[in-house]
């Protein structure tokens, strides 16, 4: 037997290990963090905005000048404002908003580093869905209760999945 034969089949190809069902079932558990957080990106857009004080002013109004004052009032007129949410909700789902976008960059990063290594598939599969989970209903806490040393707790949690998803690349990986 030769080197090549044994070596073609203890470590699979780059086609068979995208065929994997494994490494298939990881990016659809990033796809749909993905999804989640884009769903949350355009509620966001909606009730997230730049907060208004009585001496902000409009950047046409402030540079408007005398001949030019009646058109920036009439383009005011015609100028639809988003509806701005006030209260302790808009901090709260912006907060959520950058919990679940800390995990799907940080899983995108992770699960790239793992595909080109050709590494571990299983394991990371349900690493991948443990993180999905926890961004999740990270989430919903964070619009429920405010409080860092839960922030902190998610921080790491997260943080230890994405190593255990790096060691596993680097461990069964590059080869």
């Amino acid at each position: 037997m030769s080197d090549a034969t044994v070596t073609d089949s203890v470590y699979a190809s780059e086609t068979q290990f995208l065929q994997d069902w494994h490494v298939r079932v990881t990016w659809i558990g990033f796809m749909t963090l993905w999804v989640v957080w884009g769903l949350i990106w355009v509620v966001r857009s909606f009730f997230v905005g730049q907060t208004v004080s009585s001496t902000t002013t409009e950047p046409e109004a402030a540079v408007a000048t005398d001949t030019a004052a009646a058109e920036a009032t009439y383009k005011s007129k015609f100028h639809l404002k988003a509806p701005v949410m006030q209260g302790t909700f808009a901090p709260r789902l912006e907060r959520g908003y950058q919990v679940v976008k800390d995990a799907l960059f940080s899983l995108v990063c992770l699960l790239s580093m793992n595909t080109f290594a050709r590494a571990s598939t299983r394991a990371v599969m349900i690493i991948t869905w443990f993180i999905v989970a926890v961004a999740v209903v990270w989430f919903v806490l964070e619009l429920i209760v405010d409080n860092r040393y839960a922030r902190g707790l998610y921080a790491i949690i997260i943080y230890a999945l994405g190593l255990a998803i790096g060691g596993l690349a680097y461990k069964q990986g590059f080869f």
